[in-house]
């Protein structure tokens, strides 16, 4: 391994992209390229899903 390490974070609004399928494929491809202007490093994906609400009135 080397002694650099790059994190990508993103978060899927689900106002702008409904599809959780399409915003996936969209990342896994932005990150292929990604990967290859960097040489090919190794990589892992992690994805945690979190539940939200948010209320304008009590």
């Amino acid at each position: 391994m080397g002694d650099t390490a790059h994190i990508i974070t993103s978060v899927r609004n689900p106002v702008e992209v409904r599809s959780q399928e399409a915003f996936w494929n969209s990342y896994i491809n932005i990150t292929k390229e990604v990967r290859e202007k960097l040489g090919n490093p190794s990589c892992t994906i992690s994805i945690e899903n979190i539940n939200y609400r948010y209320f304008t009135e009590i």
